[in-house]
């Protein structure tokens, strides 16, 4: 089959993130037709990628000849792409292609991907509202951020007690909080 033949070619490639984008690419049009071996094919992407962000090659970061603008666009890339297959495995993406050295310090802190994330959450809340849910409540338990509101109404549309029970969180929050 031709698409598994470009999967098997893509390993010739010399560029990681090239090989990386054509295997997330080919796993996303495999979907409609395999979902297990789709699925196989983006948690070798995730690894893939979670090893080039963590571990970025010396050579491949003098030389700049990419097909694109580099790992962090081609993370925020595949994971739209996968938000839109699964929600369970776009956080696991977002988590596990996280750089080590963004973690907070405490869980108070806020994460470089916390925008990310709750724009994640926003477009979950139609499909996915109790993936939707989590994500607002962990935020929530690292402090407030604008980005609960419009979660909130997001989810509204779709499950109005998961939108109450994250507004009445968030209350709860505002009043403990010195502001």
């Amino acid at each position: 089959n031709l698409l598994e033949d470009v999967i098997k070619d893509s390993e010739s490639f010399k560029h990681a993130e090239n090989r990386i984008r054509i295997r997330a690419l080919a796993a996303n049009v495999l979907w409609e037709y395999d979902e297990v071996r789709a699925r196989a094919l983006f948690k070798e992407v995730i690894a893939s990628l979670a090893d080039l962000l963590n571990n970025p090659e010396a050579s491949e970061q003098q030389e700049g000849h990419r097909m694109f603008e580099g790992p962090q666009h081609l993370r925020r890339e595949l994971l739209q792409i996968l938000a839109q297959r699964d929600a369970r495995l776009a956080r696991e993406f977002l988590r596990s292609t996280r750089a080590h050295n963004s973690q907070p310090a405490s869980a108070r802190d806020v994460l470089p991907d916390q925008p990310l994330e709750m724009s994640l959450a926003i477009q979950f809340a139609a499909s996915e509202p109790k993936q939707a849910l989590e994500i607002g409540e962990e935020t929530l338990s690292r402090g407030l951020t604008y980005e609960l509101t419009p979660l909130i109404s997001a989810l509204r549309q779709k499950d109005s007690e998961a939108a109450t029970k994250l507004a009445n969180q968030v209350l709860a929050k505002l009043r403990t909080e010195k502001l």
